[in-house]
């Protein structure tokens, strides 16, 4: 199944969009049956759920340092956009258990798919790899922090969430030199089929001895 949007909605580089069509066309010749998917999540529902289960598990992580400290946790303990995260609105004991139950649904949702495919190829990020510092928990502007963020896991965050075991291969290089990666995600359970799939393409489209330019 070929995958050209983001799950979580973030805007697709026209050259990760270049190169899973690319990737697309090298599995085809491999004999592989390729053919567009449209996913249907609910975005806003797990948008909701995983950021409350990633800012309660960070307060908790944060909260439990200090204890151990035996003092307040302060701003100058952690990066910025942990903080950011440890000082979030605390959630209710019903709101996580609603927010767990709502990542289950959204497993539920992606697994749907896998009973026609195989295999889900998509890019593996939704932009150029970054520059460096531009991921930095410390940057200063935290809002354009958030919007690489969004980017950089439009693909792979979904998987996280779902369970399903995926790879990055990097088959694609863009004109500025970089390597651009392909994403393949597969049914619960079935990394063998991964590796398989990981071997025959190394073997079409060898990277081993390619280094960035960029």
């Amino acid at each position: 199944g070929l995958v050209l949007e983001a799950f979580n909605g973030a805007e697709v580089d026209a050259d990760c969009l270049s190169a899973v069509q690319d990737v697309a066309t090298l599995c085809a010749d491999l004999g592989h049956e390729v053919e567009p998917v449209a996913i249907e999540l609910d975005r806003e529902a797990w948008g909701r759920a995983s950021f409350l289960l990633v800012t309660t598990s960070t307060q908790v992580t944060v909260e439990d340092r200090a204890r151990d400290l035996g003092r307040e946790a302060t701003p100058d303990d952690v990066e910025t956009a942990t903080w950011g995260m440890a000082t979030a609105e605390p959630a209710s004991a019903g709101d996580y258990a609603r927010a767990v139950r709502g990542i289950h649904a959204v497993g539920r949702q992606i697994n749907r798919y896998f009973e026609q495919y195989d295999v889900l190829l998509s890019p593996t990020m939704a932009v150029p790899p970054l520059e460096l510092g531009r991921l930095s928990l410390d940057r200063e502007d935290q809002a354009a922090y958030r919007d690489d963020i969004v980017r950089t896991i439009g693909f792979t965050s979904l998987f996280n969430a779902a369970g399903n075991p995926a790879m990055s291969v990097p088959l694609y290089w863009n004109d500025k030199g970089l390597p651009i990666g392909l994403q393949f995600a597969g049914r619960h359970a079935d990394e063998s089929l991964l590796f398989r799939l990981a071997g025959q393409l190394e073997s079409a489209r060898p990277w081993a001895d390619r280094r960035p330019s960029g």
